[in-house]
């Protein structure tokens, strides 16, 4: 369920150290767990993960908010990337079906 508390969406905003002990990762990632409503799957985990690697060498701080962000739109590329595979394959079927037609 969304906080309806202000002092929390304020702190959503303000960029934190990353983490740098495996408490401080389970801290964020429980944080992000509760901000977008996410699956607490290995997947989810591991697009954290992911995102923390990526972040540039200089940067040390980054936002809760930025992080959901960040995630939200990995979860729509994959949405738009399983169907653009799932469209692919259905036309490849559809071929296949003409070929075999015409035989």
């Amino acid at each position: 369920m969304p906080h309806k508390n202000i002092l929390y969406w304020l702190l959503v905003l303000v960029p934190r150290r990353l983490p740098t002990t495996q408490e401080q990762f389970e801290e964020l990632y429980q944080r992000l767990l509760a901000l977008g409503q996410y699956p607490d799957n290995g997947s989810f985990r591991h697009a954290l993960s992911t995102m923390i690697l990526h972040i540039p060498p200089g940067q040390i701080f980054a936002s809760d908010m930025e992080f959901y962000k960040n995630l939200r739109r990995s979860i729509t590329n994959q949405i738009a990337y399983g169907v653009m595979q799932d469209e692919k394959a259905k036309e490849a079927a559809a071929k296949r079906t003409t070929v075999l037609d015409v035989n």
